[in-house]
């Protein structure tokens, strides 16, 4: 039985992406590859298309990065 911080989630934020302005596009993927230590635009744009897989933490980090700028967690995850 996998523990809760081992359960995956493999869906892209394009979605929740696509809901913000330019400027806080720049500010949401900042925050994102900050809490996430993605070092790299190749490995954000991995993880925003849903290509890497994202645990339970990494799924909330990416919610609390988009509810900065207004959008709900239901409205996050999707194409």
């Amino acid at each position: 039985m996998k523990s809760q911080n081992q359960t995956e989630i493999s869906l892209s934020f394009n979605k929740g992406f696509r809901l913000l302005n330019d400027y806080q596009k720049a500010e949401c993927q900042k925050d994102i590859m900050l809490a996430l230590n993605i070092t790299t635009k190749q490995g954000f744009g991995k993880r925003r298309n849903g290509k890497v897989k994202h645990d339970i933490i990494a799924a909330r980090k990416i919610e609390q990065a988009f509810a900065k700028h207004g959008i709900r967690p239901r409205n996050v995850w999707g194409e």
